[in-house]
């Protein structure tokens, strides 16, 4: 760009974009779901699923003559020579991702959005520009979990060359940033999540449902949202069972007809009373790992209106198991522990956390603690702890390990025990828990010295064991 003086004016000339490369190319754009709000709940698993779906694509993308454009954290930019090949492609992603999601039954499955579209774009270097690119990423940001979402242009190119997969007509969508309404067709596969409303409907769609002022539980009528009025459940009368709290839940049919992208947006403008409704109501008519883990996100951060507190202890109570994973169950366990959900919810933690126990270290070490803490723990229950802090610790959870030391170290219990102290707190100290060492100088003062040495050795025997362990999986 060069600039030209005149008439004490600075003129800028405009950058000559016919000298850049310009050609008809295939867009694939793909989006790990979820993924932005895992990540604050449990980074290392948003950040597995990440490098799990790259596993998947990379093994097949040279074979259908694919290139990654760009990428960032979740979302992933493929150019294909032709709309055959990018579609043949998504398909076999998807059937490998759903294979592998029902293999390993696991609480979070991989779910993936793809889009496809077809038009001219600008090469800059190695960089695409064009409202091509732009369509694919709209339509891939509201396609359904799971699925693949073309442009109508992609769909008469590839209707009938994608073996037997059929197509259903979704009509014309309005998609942001995108003047006039795009026709939209989904690739019926297995494992889609169908989140996204399939009617066609005018562009105001994107404006959430407008509550009146001072009737947080009164919906209006809506015209861009789709959404009938609608009166919320009222507030139970007193206790109830989860068998008829879920029973509250399942009967609010207006809140599971929103789909979770519009949630998010209700979410947003700060109606979480709506957002919460939105949230159970297709965990319990849907089992939709998604919306667990917004309600997951509202619990801790505390935005669950106390109205629906009860019932949303109940979802937790009854889905957490089967749409969590064993550390987010962990997490669940704290917050029935700390009375987010009712002080008679309370012992709903020990519940949660002996089943997360089985996998979650985390989980281990707040149930053993728990137990300790009881006002007058049966022997029964002392055992327990003990054997699963112990479990803990030896897996490398340092709290775990000054939780022992600090057990043994009580001169108030009849298994106190001075040398099993020194050697938890040994190990804590070796895990770089902060507080174990004015912990071991603590007791170093009622040690004889003719006693450390054999305690040094029983401490730094348990540190190589935990650390062999460690190395080879024990």
């Amino acid at each position: 760009m060069t600039t030209t003086q005149g008439s004490g004016t600075v003129r800028r000339s405009k950058p000559n974009f016919e000298i850049m490369e310009r050609k008809l190319t295939t867009i694939l754009f793909a989006s790990v779901d979820g993924y932005q709000q895992l990540l604050d709940i449990d980074e290392d698993r948003a950040i597995d699923l990440v490098h799990e779906f790259k596993e998947v694509y990379t093994k097949v993308l040279n074979d259908y003559r694919g290139r990654v454009v760009s990428k960032t954290a979740n979302e992933v930019m493929f150019e294909f020579q032709s709309p055959v090949n990018a579609a043949k492609f998504g398909i076999l992603c998807q059937k490998t991702l759903h294979e592998r999601n029902l293999e390993l039954s696991t609480e979070q499955p991989l779910l993936v959005r793809m889009a496809i579209n077809v038009g001219d774009v600008i090469f800059d270097g190695n960089d695409l520009m064009g409202s091509a690119i732009n369509l694919a990423n709209q339509i891939g940001r509201i396609s359904d979990p799971g699925g693949v979402w073309v442009s109508g242009i992609v769909h008469n190119e590839i209707y009938n060359k994608v073996g037997e997969h059929a197509f259903t007509d979704l009509g014309e969508q309005s998609v942001e940033m995108v003047r006039m309404p795009v026709r939209i067709y989904a690739l019926d596969l297995p494992g889609v999540v169908h989140v996204t409303e399939r009617a066609a409907r005018p562009r105001e769609t994107t404006r959430p449902p407008k509550v009146v002022q001072g009737t947080a539980s009164t919906v209006v009528p809506d015209e861009s949202s789709g959404v009938t009025a609608r009166q919320a459940q009222p507030a139970a009368a007193g206790p109830r069972s989860n068998r008829e709290l879920i029973a509250l839940v399942m009967r609010d049919r207006e809140a599971a007809t929103i789909s979770v992208t519009s949630a998010h947006r209700i979410l947003i403008t700060g109606n979480f009373e709506l957002a919460a409704r939105v949230f159970m109501a297709r965990v319990v008519r849907k089992k939709d790992f998604s919306s667990m883990v917004e309600l997951l996100g509202m619990a801790r951060n505390k935005t669950i209106p106390d109205r629906l507190r009860p019932e949303a202890g109940a979802v937790f109570e009854s889905y957490s198991e089967s749409l969590l994973s064993h550390k987010n169950m962990a997490l669940v366990g704290q917050l029935f522990s700390d009375g987010l959900f009712g002080s008679d919810k309370r012992k709903a933690a020990f519940t949660i956390w002996r089943i997360a126990a089985r996998k979650d270290i985390g989980a281990m070490r707040l149930l053993g603690c728990s137990l300790l803490e009881q006002p007058q723990p049966t022997e029964e229950q002392t055992t327990e702890a003990l054997v699963l802090l112990e479990q803990a610790a030896r897996r490398q959870d340092a709290k775990a390990a000054l939780r022992l030391g600090a057990y043994y170290a009580n001169p108030l219990i009849l298994s106190q025990h001075k040398t099993e102290a020194f050697q938890w707190y040994w190990l804590a100290r070796h895990l770089k828990e902060s507080t174990a060492q004015a912990e071991l100088e603590l007791l170093a003062k009622t040690i004889r010295k003719d006693e450390f040495p054999s305690m040094k050795i029983i401490a730094d025997a348990l540190v190589e064991e935990v650390e062999w362990n460690s190395r080879y999986n024990f």
